[in-house]
C-alpha cells in the first residue's frame, strides 16, 4: 500500500473531544463543512433562473441558475436569450439548435480564456434534461453541451460515489484516494475511494463499475456481489468554477483486509487506509475535496459515527446533505 504523507502514522493529529459513551464528537468538523455549502440561491436577488419554453401546459422549465457574471457574458448572444424579471429564457425551440448555440458560446469563451474553460474543457458531451431527470434515464434531452460547462449555468449534475471500507478488530477503516496533482480541479486533494459523474448513455450501475475499475482496480465480479446501494446525497456548492447543484448516488462496499486499490487512469496519485478518526481529521482540513464531503459525512451518519448523542448540530447538518434541489428547477418557481 502506498503511504501518503500527512496521514495516519505520518503524523495526523487527533484533537477530538470525547462524547457520550466514549464516542467521538464531530461538531467542529461537520460545522466547518457547513460553511462550504449554501442554500440554493434561486430565492436570492443575486441569481437568475435559466429557462426553456415548453408546451402550453408547462410554459417554461427551469434548467439552471446564473450568476451575474455569466448573465453579463450572455448579453452578446441575444436574441437567443430574453430576460423576463429574474428569468432568462433560452428561446430556440428544438434540441439541435440549442446545442448548436451553446457550442458556439462555449467555444468563444474557451478561446478567450473565460471561466477556466481553456483548462477544464473535457470534450465530453453531457445531455441536459429537465429537473430531476438524470442523464441515463429515457427522458429526451433538452440539449447537449461539454460537461465542463455545467457549473457555469448552474445545471443539475449527477454522479456516483463508492465508500470503500474494511472491518478490523480495532474498528472500521475507510479507503481514501489522493487525486493526481495534474488534475485541474482539486489537484492533490483527498477524495472518496471511487467517484465519477453520470455521463451520456451510462447508467448508475455501469458508472459505478467503470469508475471502480478505472480508479481503484476493483474487480467487477466482486463489486457486483458486494456493492450495497445507500441512497443519495444532494447539496449546493459555489466556487470560482461555478455552481454545483449536485446529486450523488451512494454505494457502500466492504473490502477485505488484504485488498489494496491501484489506479488505472492516471487520475489518482495514491490511496490510504485510515481509521474513522483519521478520516474526519482529513475532512476537517483544507485537503479534502469539498463536493465529496457530503458523501463521507452521510456514510458516518448512517453507520452511527455521527449521531444525536455526539453532534449537537446534527439538525443543521442533515439538510445540507439532502437538499430538495427539485423545488428550484420547477416551472412554477417565479413569474414569467
Amino acid at each position: 500500500m502506498e503511504t501518503i504523507e500527512g496521514v495516519g502514522s505520518m503524523g495526523i493529529s487527533n484533537d477530538f473531544s470525547e462524547g457520550i459513551d466514549g464516542n467521538i464528537s464531530f461538531s467542529s468538523s461537520s460545522w466547518k463543512f457547513s460553511e462550504h455549502l449554501q442554500t440554493p440561491p434561486a430565492t436570492t436577488p443575486g441569481y437568475t433562473r435559466l429557462t426553456i419554453p415548453q408546451g402550453n401546459s408547462t410554459p417554461h422549465v427551469v434548467i439552471g441558475l446564473l450568476t451575474p457574471q455569466i448573465l453579463e457574458n450572455l448579453s452578446p448572444w441575444q436574441p437567443h436569450f430574453i430576460l423576463r424579471n429574474k428569468n432568462l429564457e433560452f428561446t430556440p425551440k428544438n434540441p439541435e439548435k440549442r446545442t448548436e448555440i451553446f457550442h458556439e458560446i462555449l467555444l468563444d469563451w474557451k478561446e478567450k480564456g473565460l471561466f477556466h474553460l481553456d483548462k477544464t474543457w473535457r470534450g465530453e458531451n453531457f445531455e441536459i434534461k429537465p429537473g430531476s431527470h438524470y442523464t441515463s434515464d429515457s427522458t429526451p434531452p433538452l440539449f447537449t453541451l461539454d460537461r465542463s460547462a455545467t457549473p457555469l449555468f448552474g445545471l443539475r449534475q449527477f454522479g456516483v460515489h463508492v465508500n470503500g471500507f474494511v472491518r478490523k478488530p480495532s474498528g472500521l477503516s475507510l479507503w481514501l484516494q489522493k487525486r493526481s496533482g495534474n488534475r485541474e480541479m482539486w489537484p492533490g486533494f483527498f477524495d472518496n475511494l471511487v467517484g465519477g459523474g453520470l455521463s451520456t448513455k451510462n447508467t448508475i450501475i455501469t458508472t459505478a463499475t467503470k469508475e471502480s475499475s478505472e480508479e481503484a482496480s476493483i474487480p467487477s465480479d466482486y463489486l457486483m456481489e458486494n456493492l450495497k446501494p445507500a441512497g443519495a446525497v444532494s447539496f449546493f456548492y459555489e466556487s470560482n468554477y461555478g455552481l454545483f447543484p449536485n446529486t450523488e448516488f451512494v454505494f457502500d462496499l466492504e473490502l477485505s483486509e488484504d485488498f489494496e486499490p491501484s489506479n488505472n487512469d492516471g487520475e489518482v496519485e495514491g490511496f490510504v487506509l485510515v481509521t474513522v478518526e483519521e478520516a474526519m481529521e482529513i475532512v476537517k482540513s483544507s485537503k479534502f475535496k469539498t463536493t465529496s464531503c457530503p458523501v463521507i459525512l452521510d456514510f458516518l451518519v448512517r453507520h452511527g459515527f455521527i449521531n444525536s448523542f455526539n453532534e449537537p448540530q446534527l439538525p443543521q447538518l442533515l439538510p445540507l446533505l439532502h437538499m430538495p434541489l427539485d423545488m428550484f428547477y420547477t416551472s412554477n418557481h417565479g413569474n414569467y
